[in-house]
């Protein structure tokens, strides 16, 4: 198994496909391996706090986006005083607001911040992870920079889209993992995804992980629904709960089929060259907790030593 060795590691998908469970469990995988992790979120912060309940060593950081914007004025303006004016008169809020890329700009500065913090904490590098927002808005999140870098060309504004451009965005400096679901929907997209990130931002996703795919059925199960199956008990209760389970067993066999035939089909299509590595999530009874995510991604050796 490929490990996902190099950080800050980008986790992105659709929304509702376990992205910051896994984001949460890989966090706290690599806290266990070095003591502490950071895990990124941006909004309110919320979903990323409710996964990580109980894990110990992950320290939580929420990018607020107007924070996060003023704290990127004082870099370029130099006093914070001068960048509270600029950020809170009311006309250039709004006018910052619409400027294309910019609060975009503004959070990924955030995100170098809490990365250089997490470098120089502790007796090495601590692992970042970055709870991406959904697929939807991921491409032009990590565009921002290179498209400003390109429009700019000199002055503060201009070295600052450089350096998330060259240091915290470059292919060798961070990993992207897409996070997908067993429908043909949403792996190709999750697809689509992948493609647009090696275009339009020259960052090639390592992992695919597909999040609840059909458990197998085992030999042993089958046989033993099988035993207490009667197509001509349709009233008792055990009739009737052998034969719903023995039809949900056979929907979960065929959906599995189903998932792995087009996933085939998917890998196959792709080619070898840069091609993410596919790795399934067998689906749990409930929704798993991020402890077992993380157990789940330390037994997959999907963690490696942090890059220097």
């Amino acid at each position: 198994m490929r490990p996902i060795a190099v950080q800050p590691c980008f986790v992105t998908g659709k929304g509702g496909v376990g992205k910051t469970l896994f984001s949460a469990g890989l966090a706290a995988a690599w806290a266990r391996e070095f003591g502490s992790a950071c895990l990124v979120e941006f909004g309110d912060g919320a979903p990323g706090q409710r996964a990580l309940k109980g894990c110990h060593g992950v320290h939580h950081v929420v990018v607020d986006p107007e924070v996060a914007m003023q704290a990127m004025a004082t870099h370029l303006l130099g006093s914070a005083w001068l960048a509270r004016i600029v950020t809170g008169n009311f006309a250039m809020r709004k006018m910052l607001r619409a400027a294309a890329g910019l609060r975009e700009l503004a959070q990924l500065f955030a995100v170098q911040s809490a990365v250089t913090h997490a470098d120089r904490t502790g007796d090495g590098n601590i692992p970042v992870v970055v709870d991406m927002p959904a697929s939807g808005h991921a491409v032009p999140w990590l565009r921002a920079p290179r498209q400003l870098s390109g429009l700019l060309r000199s002055g503060p504004l201009y070295e600052v889209s450089r350096t998330l451009r060259d240091e915290l965005l470059s292919a060798d400096r961070c990993s992207v993992v897409v996070v997908s679901l067993p429908e043909q929907l949403a792996l190709q997209e999750s697809m689509e995804l992948v493609h647009r990130l090696r275009s339009e931002v020259e960052l090639s996703p390592s992992h695919i992980v597909i999040n609840h795919f059909p458990r197998e059925v085992g030999a042993d199960v089958l046989a033993a629904v099988n035993a207490l199956w009667d197509p001509q008990d349709t009233t008792s209760a055990l009739g009737t709960a052998a034969n719903a389970f023995r039809a949900w067993l056979g929907y979960q066999h065929e959906l599995r089929e189903q998932s792995t035939h087009f996933l085939e089909h998917l890998i196959h299509g792709q080619g070898t060259d840069r091609a993410p590595q596919w790795i399934t999530m067998d689906r749990q009874v409930g929704d798993p907790t991020t402890e077992q995510c993380a157990q789940w991604i330390r037994d997959r050796a999907l963690i490696a030593g942090v890059a220097p």
